[in-house]
């Protein structure tokens, strides 16, 4: 299960992409597969581990080349700072690499 927070009424509510920054004040923006993707347990934005589907070429010997792939929401995902494991809407922030370009771009 995500990270989550309790609200003032003590209702269990998910992290959103503008809590992840304060939480973790040294996210960098991602600009290509792992858009709005994120690790709520450690704040890793590197690298994951996701159940995916694709076409493969498939030989006797092995596997060649590969075409496009894609992963479902619901996909497995685990962590590869922490292994922390759940789905990838667990690990998927809508918005938050648009958070954090601003904040990127008046660093520089």
């Amino acid at each position: 299960m995500s990270e989550t927070t309790k609200s003032l009424t003590g209702k269990t509510r998910r992290l959103t992409a503008r809590q992840l920054p304060k939480k973790f004040p040294n996210l960098r923006a991602n600009e290509n597969c792992l858009t709005d993707i994120a690790c709520p347990k450690c704040g890793n934005r590197e690298q994951f581990r996701i159940e995916m589907k694709g076409v493969f070429i498939l030989r006797d010997a092995g596997t060649d080349d590969h075409e496009d792939t894609d992963w479902e929401q619901n996909a497995y995902c685990q962590c590869g700072g922490c292994q922390h494991e759940a789905k990838v809407g667990d690990f998927t922030f809508a918005g938050l690499d648009g958070l954090l370009k601003p904040a990127k771009q008046s660093e520089g």
